[in-house]
């Protein structure tokens, strides 16, 4: 079976993109929990507004984290996809 493997970079607080960015490949993604493992590098930066790595999608996605490291002031996350999701309109 193959895996989905998100690399991608986040601002601080939680942004990828500034309000003109597009994002819709990865909040599909992630909404349809197609995602097995997330990259993340956390940049030293507040946005303040634009485009959330996560929005709401009513369901809860347990990660486990495997692994992290810093350099230049960037830390990279990375997580694994962990038990079973659980949609929180239930």
């Amino acid at each position: 079976m193959r895996k989905v493997i998100l690399f991608i970079a986040m601002s601080l607080d939680g942004y990828i993109a500034d309000r003109e960015g597009g994002v819709d490949l990865v909040q599909q993604l992630w909404k349809e929990d197609l995602i097995d493992v997330y990259y993340i590098s956390v940049i030293p930066i507040l946005l303040g507004n634009g485009i959330r790595l996560f929005g709401e999608n009513g369901s809860r996605i347990p990660l486990k984290l495997v692994k992290t490291q810093s350099y230049n002031g960037i830390t990279d996350l990375i997580y694994e996809r962990r038990g079973t999701v659980h949609s929180s309109n239930q």
